[in-house]
């Protein structure tokens, strides 16, 4: 069993997942930088078409002027995460991981989490973090920083080991469940109702 006490990822360790999820990362990118793509198309047709009646430089500026307006954006949208994840009562807590041949699990002592190795589609370990994908929302992020040589090798072999045995993403490959939720029933329960 390896015990990881006061678990808390930095900004960097909590970089968006690149690799592992297939296409996903390109999927999502896609409405981040459309209107990019789509501004700058825009902006050499309507140049090309006007010639010389529209101001030297002024797409040029306006291309650069939405970067900026992006980037001014998103960070205004990361900081008022992190201030709203401040203000949640387990959001800034530290988490203590506990990992055994089982499962991963996680706990704040307000709340507590556990991932049976099944559930988990691979371990992927990167230079300064391990990573756990579960599903495209959810991968837990464990920082090397907050672990020992000791660890980082006990946990190393224990994913071979779950992974040679066979139980490391086992869950993934089993038959989907039918959904609980029924999408053609809810007109007639609906009805019902009275």
């Amino acid at each position: 069993m390896i015990e990881i006490e006061a678990v808390q990822p930095n900004a960097r360790e909590f970089r968006a997942i690149q690799k592992g999820w297939g296409a996903i990362h390109w999927v999502c990118m896609l409405p981040t930088h459309a209107y990019l793509l789509g501004f700058v198309c825009f902006g050499v047709i309507a140049t090309a078409l006007a010639g010389d009646v529209l101001p030297s430089g002024l797409f040029s500026i306006c291309l650069v002027a939405s970067f900026v307006l992006w980037l001014a954006g998103r960070q205004w949208l990361t900081l008022t995460v992190l201030k709203e994840q401040s203000r949640s009562p387990g959001g800034g807590l530290p988490w203590r991981w506990t990992i055994d041949v089982d499962a991963l699990m996680f706990d704040t002592g307000l709340q507590s989490n556990r991932v049976d190795w099944r559930a988990v589609k691979s371990a992927r370990e990167e230079t300064d973090r391990f990573l756990f994908l579960v599903t495209p929302g959810y991968n837990p992020v464990l920082p090397k920083r907050q672990m020992t040589e000791q660890q980082i090798d006990s946990l190393r072999s224990l994913i071979a080991k779950v992974t040679a045995s066979g139980q490391l993403g086992s869950g993934v490959k089993a038959e989907p469940q039918t959904r609980p939720y029924n999408h053609s029933a809810f007109g007639s329960r609906a009805s019902i109702s009275s």
